[in-house]
């Protein structure tokens, strides 16, 4: 596959039918002319073969919206814009490397999402859900960061930038830009929890811990400790929590209960397959005050033949003080998955 989009980046960069017959037609010219024809010739075929090669700010101004993106987000690729198209459309979406620049061990890639004629996915904030990279003969990128900058609903297309970086030097030359999903639904909603009905004696059940972390207390640290099945790992006592098959697919709060002086916010994350879910949660007071969770733990269970991914928060707080708040949570869904394969082979000098 590598030596076929290599081969196509090369073949597919040739001089127009009209430039190829303006040479013909001049072939038997003075030397003045051919020469002149020559320098225009020449030029032309520099821009056709820099195949992913860097533009300067006058040339990249030429390309409006990616530059007035890089301008806005990112000033130090500017002169990295990309005077050619390179991109790739797969199951209804198109793929575009905007600008890449490449030092050392390090890379910075413009890169944005739109929707082919006759399909509507790309309608705001997009998720690559982690599924990129970047590889060239001397190594592979090994971490990234991404950050969504923005849709432009008149081009209709979504920007990101992204970081990333590799154990070796990045070589010169030819590289693979690959992505192999997007997820292309985002959706934030909140709610009000209500927490008349806590569960003042929850059922606790041991779990071996993915994760956690926050500010340790004396009334947290005693639910805290080695996992018993897996002496290796950290475990916790956490909710029994009320959840089955359907919570597979979804976002949702599982258990609530107050005891010792902690309230516990359970919430079931679903399967992180193709989609990615989270929950913030926050007690506010009535001057509007926020107080967010000491600690939270994440763990994960078997659903229904999938890994199920969980989390509880909890909140050190008095009877007093939490009859005088409210519990506001925050939900984050991204899902809405299409997998592409996109991928973009092209030549940094």
């Amino acid at each position: 596959m590598f030596q076929e989009a290599y081969k196509k980046a090369y073949d597919s960069k040739v001089p127009s039918g009209d430039l190829l017959q303006k040479i013909e037609e001049q072939r038997f010219c003075n030397k003045h002319e051919v020469w002149a024809i020559f320098k225009s010739v020449v030029a032309t075929l520099a821009v056709l073969f820099i195949c992913g090669g860097v533009a300067t700010p006058i040339l990249a101004r030429e390309f409006p919206f990616a530059y007035r993106i890089v301008e806005k987000y990112a000033p130090g690729l500017a002169e990295y814009v990309l005077p050619q198209e390179l991109s790739s459309s797969i199951n209804g979406i198109k793929m575009q490397v905007e600008a890449i620049h490449v030092e050392e061990k390090n890379a910075e890639v413009l890169v944005s999402f739109t929707d082919e004629p006759g399909f509507d996915y790309i309608h705001g904030e997009v998720d690559m859900y982690d599924s990129y990279n970047l590889t060239c003969y001397s190594g592979e990128s090994n971490v990234g960061g991404c950050s969504f900058l923005e849709y432009d609903e008149a081009e209709d297309k979504a920007y990101f930038k992204i970081d990333l970086s590799s154990w070796d030097i990045f070589d010169k030359g030819k590289f693979r830009f690959h992505v192999g999903m997007l997820l292309t639904n985002c959706v934030e909603e909140t709610q009000v929890v209500d927490l008349k009905e806590l569960d003042r004696s929850p059922i606790l059940k041991e779990v071996a811990l993915n994760g956690a972390g926050g500010s340790l207390d004396s009334r947290i640290e005693k639910y805290l400790g080695k996992s018993i099945e897996e002496p290796w790992r950290h475990g916790a006592q956490v909710m029994q929590g009320s959840y089955g098959s359907t919570n597979v697919d979804k976002l949702e709060i599982t258990a609530l209960g107050y005891q010792d002086g902690v309230l516990r916010i359970q919430n079931c994350r679903g399967s992180f397959k193709n989609a990615d879910r989270h929950m913030e949660l926050k007690l506010v007071d009535e001057a509007g005050n926020e107080c967010f969770c000491d600690y939270g733990v994440d763990w994960q269970e078997k659903l229904a033949g999938e890994t199920v991914s969980f989390n509880e928060q909890w909140f050190v707080v008095s009877e007093e003080e939490l009859a005088d708040m409210q519990m506001v949570a925050i939900y984050f869904v991204t899902d809405g998955c299409i997998e592409g394969d996109w991928e973009v082979v092209f030549e940094v000098p």
